[in-house]
């Protein structure tokens, strides 16, 4: 049994990548979201690894919740898993403090529980140059001969990777070969090989016009708007954008909004080109083992259109079993080279050709013609990755009765490589692209941040699209009317003509008394304030005020320096005042008066 606690669909893709090397090793392991498991089920298997990431400030994802609660109730016996040998993988990122603590959690409990340790915690990380694969790699080779040793598999050599696995989904067109059979889905399409130039991407529709929501506990809004609010001659384009929520939609200051992206057009388009299959074709999608559930992403599928829109994504990243699969269906040189980056030997040139100039599944497949044509439909779930849903601070607070509308301030993914190309994200150039009016599916959830009452001071620090979760608390407080000296916002920018995102808002909240707001502008000549630690020591009486006062300090953007630059510079203004500045910090951490919320 492989079980995944996911997020946004990474812990998921690992756990399907660990179920493929099992099939290798003739085992036919079950891959459930942790949720899905029962924990007296769980205590029943011989053996379990569990996959999972860690989300905000050391939760666990949302689908792994339920199971997390149940194993730490008192009414289980210190022995419930004493049948059980397990492994952990877990996935995060070195950068924040609580780095991969949701797997540390896990395995810990679980030895309390009684199981057995098959090999030590595995812990990936995202600073990692090659990534996931960085820490993967030595987990299963640790796994297997544990595993062997402790008689739960045969001490038999995987199936080389020259032997094709049977598709894990079962793809079948539904058309007829002329003769009134069906086609095999097993094979490429012969009589669609052409792509269909009467069916663009994004014509595919469910028979009501609306396609279904794919995000658990998901609701449809409007996407009212989608502006610009970075100048044009700006290098990045930040986006407002507004959507329009169902009447009685609530929820708090801080609250965190997820998007399922879909494909671009084009992409759509040349992949169906590469592949040989026509957007329009009707398609069936059905588990090869029935045992298996049908994902729900799947199982909304009804086009080939809908396929490569909606369930995966040949825009993003390829995963290492990209290349294994891809080499299949390859000739040679194509598909030796393709076999050689699929193992660990061959790392090195996977980073260097492939996430080092950050290559899409594509452009992968576009640098591989002798495959086009060749991969057969049903492996399709398996060549790319399905698409990830993207988080995003809610920026605007509602009052109940008043029409919901959710605001977003989403920075535009844009940047080059030594590709020609430029790289763009999928999920924001999906949400640049889409026209106003148009419906798409959000799923709110609770935040990191806990905002206090209104009577507390808080201060915000949010440099750059880190103010987006600040905005929604800023005018919580203001309607509940809060006074200017008890709502501090430290908030940094490039410029402050280009970029200072909200700038007019803020001023209009300070001219009325009701917001103190620092700003920096490294950009700006003459600033006297590069960054927003250095604002933090400029106005170190104003912040000590607060915090004397009992302030709650909530900090958010970018987890790679600026986390750490922000709380040495209140350690210093605190110790400017005679205490000792890293243990208040930690003592307020503990007490839930310091708050991060960053993202890599």
């Amino acid at each position: 049994l492989i079980l995944y606690g996911s997020q946004t669909g990474c812990a998921h893709d690992v756990a399907e990548d660990i179920r493929q090397h099992m099939r290798r090793r003739a085992l036919a392991p079950r891959v459930l979201a942790m949720n899905d498991a029962p924990i007296q089920a769980v205590a029943q298997e011989s053996w379990v690894v569990v996959v999972c990431s860690t989300t905000g400030e050391g939760d666990e994802p949302d689908n792994m919740k339920k199971f997390w609660k149940a194993m730490l109730r008192k009414s289980i016996p210190a022995d419930a898993m004493s049948g059980v040998y397990f492994a952990v993988f877990g996935l995060g990122d070195s950068s924040y403090k609580k780095f991969n603590f949701v797997a540390k959690k896990v395995h810990k409990r679980m030895q309390q529980l009684g199981a057995r340790p098959l090999c030590a915690l595995g812990l990936a990380d995202d600073q990692h140059t090659l990534g996931i694969d960085g820490a993967l790699g030595p987990f299963l080779a640790a796994l297997w001969p544990a595993a062997i040793a402790a008689g739960l598999m045969a001490d038999t050599p995987p199936l080389p990777d020259e032997i094709l696995l049977p598709p894990l989904y079962t793809i079948t067109p539904v058309l007829s070969d002329g003769m009134g059979q069906p086609r095999d889905p097993a094979q490429p399409l012969a009589d669609s090989a052409q792509p269909d130039s009467a069916a663009q991407p994004g014509s595919a529709a469910q028979p009501d016009g609306v396609q279904p929501c794919l995000l658990a506990g998901g609701i449809r809004c409007m996407l009212a708007a989608s502006t610009r609010m970075t100048a044009d001659e700006h290098f990045q384009d930040v986006r407002h954008v507004v959507l329009r929520a169902p009447d009685g939609t609530d929820w708090h200051p801080g609250d965190v909004a997820t998007l399922l992206p879909e494909s671009a057009p084009d992409v759509v388009r040349d992949t169906a080109a590469y592949l040989g299959l026509s957007l329009s074709t009707a398609i069936a999608i059905t588990p090869t083992d029935p045992a298996t559930p049908l994902p729900p992403v799947l199982a909304a599928v009804r086009t080939v259109e809908d396929l490569l829109t909606r369930a995966v994504s040949p825009g993003s990243p390829p995963r290492r079993g990209t290349f294994a699969l891809l080499a299949h269906f390859a000739a040679e040189p194509h598909a030796s080279r393709l076999r050689e980056m699929a193992t660990p030997a061959g790392q090195e040139d996977l980073y260097a050709y492939c996430f080092r100039p950050r290559r899409t599944c594509l452009e992968v497949l576009q640098d591989f013609m002798s495959a086009a044509g060749r991969v057969p439909l049903s492996y399709l779930p398996e060549l790319f990755a399905a698409h990830r849903a993207r988080d995003y601070s809610i920026a605007s607070w509602v009052p109940p009765g008043q029409q919901s509308t959710i605001d977003l301030a989403v920075a535009i993914v844009d940047y080059r490589t030594k590709l020609a190309a430029p790289r763009r994200g999928v999920c924001t150039a999906w949400l640049a692209a889409v026209p106003p009016g148009s419906s798409v599916c959000v799923a709110l959830r609770r935040g990191t941040f806990r905002m206090p009452p209104s009577s507390v001071p808080v201060i915000l620090v949010g440099p750059g699209t880190g103010i987006a979760p600040f905005r929604s608390m800023i005018q919580f407080r203001v309607a509940r009317g809060a006074p200017a000296t008890d709502t501090l916002l430290f908030c940094g920018h490039r410029y402050r003509a280009r970029d200072y995102l909200f700038g007019q808002e803020w001023a209009d909240y300070a001219s009325q008394g009701k917001l103190t707001v620092f700003t920096a502008f490294s950009r700006d000549e003459g600033s006297r304030a590069a960054y927003v630690q250095h604002l933090i020591e400029a106005h170190a009486g104003a912040v000590w005020d607060a915090v004397s006062r009992g302030a709650v300090i909530m900090v958010a953007g970018s987890a790679k320096r600026m986390p750490r630059a922000v709380e040495d510079a209140f350690a210093a203004v605190f110790s400017r005042h005679g205490v000792d500045g890293p243990a208040l910090i930690a003592t307020m951490q503990a007490d839930g008066r310091y708050q991060t919320e960053t993202w890599s």
